[in-house]
């Protein structure tokens, strides 16, 4: 999606659950309440193992961890899985996007919010899980979330599952999706059990509850920008979501079988009719525009549906609205183009093309029509409209819109003299129209 990802940990998030967290960290105390959970793994993995139908391979190793030791593995995760550069592309994309204020330190942003959320996580790099040391309610609800990952990684490599193309940001969140959401049925699977209750998924009021119930739990993230805030619960919200759908009349097995044929799109994840007919997304190949010689390409990425929505809803877009808007996402691509010599992810010097691609040329009618209220507020202009091209001042460049069809291009910090042949050329030159590979 484009937003932040941490491939290697599987973390259930605090907040999502409305789970309290204690002002200091207890973990110095030897009868801690993670301690005393950590000593019961042993009996809630034997069950979580008979609930979620995967033989436990082996003995989970597990430990605790206080906020300053999280945040510091959570440090050791990216330098081993991240480049200095490829942190600041991310954080190029989102900016140039709008997605968050220029000034924003993002990385350190992430890392409060992860170190702030975290509850414990399961570190498929180590094989261990770890629980944080302040978490003072939910004990074996937890374990069950996690040791299900440990599970997920046992059976189904979660390494191996999570490295896919880092310039699909799209597919990777759908991955997480999966992931997460199958963590957070068989939590509240275990949960109902405990309770001597049946799973709930013939309630259909069990979703918009937990649903509430996550959102209202996230209220500490108010302050952060609403694209990480969002990106960040999508996999816990959404993933739930979408494993619901199917649990409700199928068994675990059939979410097994999805670790084999994995969705392939937040809009799979969504609208999860759209994976039972495993619509593939559309391709599409990203060429220099020749308007931009000496520019080099700093971001490559699939943005998808939920990051559509999400860039609409930023810029004013009401909610009900942008997910209409969103919907009928056929395909993307953004690039962000910076001079020779840009270092960073300072906006100065860049321009942005996202070429979107739709089911139906209504599809991208309605986006454009979103666009049109979108754009004039994130450039601070009303903007002038010529039939199916819309652009706007800003300060770093024009904005750009045009349709054409049942295609959206969007070019972003763009000067005046560059804009048409910007556009002539992505339009002449993009490729598209192949559908994405899989299973």
């Amino acid at each position: 999606m484009g937003i932040f990802r941490v491939p290697v940990l599987a973390a259930l998030l605090i907040a999502s659950l409305g789970v309290a967290l204690s002002g200091t960290s207890q973990a110095d105390r030897k009868t801690s309440q993670a301690e005393k959970l950590i000593a019961r793994a042993g009996q809630v993995a034997k069950e979580v193992s008979r609930m979620r139908g995967l033989k436990l391979e082996k003995a989970i190793d597990r430990g605790v961890m206080s906020k300053s030791e999280i945040r510091a593995r959570i440090v050791e995760i990216l330098d081993r899985e991240y480049t200095a550069e490829e942190l600041d592309a991310e954080a190029l994309g989102l900016k140039r996007l709008g997605l968050i204020p220029e000034s924003t330190d993002y990385v350190k942003t992430m890392l409060d919010m992860l170190q702030e959320q975290i509850a414990g996580f399961y570190d498929q790099h180590e094989k261990k899980l770890f629980i944080a040391g302040w978490a003072q309610r939910g004990g074996d609800m937890l374990m069950a979330h996690e040791i299900d990952h440990a599970l997920q990684d046992q059976h189904f490599d979660l390494d191996a599952f999570m490295s896919a193309d880092r310039k699909n940001g799209d597919s990777v969140a759908a991955r997480q999706a999966l992931v997460e959401g199958d963590g957070m049925a068989l939590m509240l699977e275990f949960q109902m059990a405990q309770a001597k209750q049946a799973p709930p998924w013939g309630n259909p009021m069990i979703m918009a509850v937990l649903r509430k119930g996550m959102e209202k739990g996230a209220v500490s993230l108010a302050s952060v920008p609403l694209a990480l805030r969002e990106g960040l619960m999508f996999p816990y919200v959404s993933g739930v979501e979408f494993v619901a759908h199917f649990r409700k009349h199928k068994s675990w097995k059939t979410i097994d079988a999805m670790y084999l044929k994995p969705p392939l799109s937040t809009e799979q994840i969504l609208h999860p009719q759209k994976y039972e007919s495993y619509e593939r997304p559309i391709m599409i190949s990203a060429k220099r525009p020749s308007g931009l010689a000496g520019y080099s390409e700093k971001v490559s990425n699939v943005m998808g549906e939920k990051s559509v929505e999400l860039f609409l809803r930023s810029h004013g877009v009401r909610q009900g609205r942008a997910v209409t808007a969103a919907a009928g996402w056929g395909g993307d691509r953004l690039a962000v183009y910076a001079r020779e010599g840009h270092k960073g992810s300072k906006l100065a010097g860049t321009v942005g093309v996202w070429f979107t691609s739709w089911d139906e040329a209504r599809d991208a009618a309605e986006f454009f029509e979103a666009l049109e209220h979108a754009l004039p507020k994130f450039s601070g202009d009303e903007g002038t409209a010529r039939g199916s091209i819309l652009q706007c001042k800003s300060r770093s460049g024009q904005f750009v819109a045009e349709r054409r069809g049942a295609e959206v291009l969007l070019i972003l910090g763009v000067s005046s003299g560059a804009s048409d042949a910007i556009r002539t050329d992505v339009w002449r030159n993009w490729k598209r129209g192949s559908t994405v590979p899989g299973p």
